[in-house]
């Protein structure tokens, strides 16, 4: 399993905006991709700046997303809205608590 954490700053005014853009995409598309869960978060203190976490059962099912016109789509209306380039970095999940699709466990 992988986990991307991507994240993203919007330009002032606009946190409303990438956070209606993001939810809406995120229940539409990556799923259907093998995307296994997924979670947003927002800075309390600075309404503009967001987290993504996205686990994915591979590089490889990432990999083919980010190349769907869908993504592409997405990517092209998110663009706009964001300060700067979203910054992601992408993890192995060695462990996991909560979640049965990949019970909890250390290397």
């Amino acid at each position: 399993m992988q986990l991307l954490m991507v994240k993203l700053t919007a330009k002032p005014g606009q946190g409303d905006a990438l956070l209606a853009i993001v939810s809406k995409f995120m229940m539409r598309g990556p799923v259907a991709h093998g995307l296994v869960r997924y979670s947003m978060g927002r800075d309390e203190d600075a309404p503009e700046e967001f987290i993504l976490s996205e686990e994915w059962p591979s590089t490889q099912a990432l990999e083919a997303f980010l190349n769907t016109p869908m993504f592409h789509e997405f990517a092209g209306t998110m663009l706009p809205l964001l300060m700067r380039p979203p910054e992601s970095l992408l993890y192995r999940i060695v462990a996991s608590i909560g979640d049965t699709s990949h019970p909890a466990k250390a290397d």
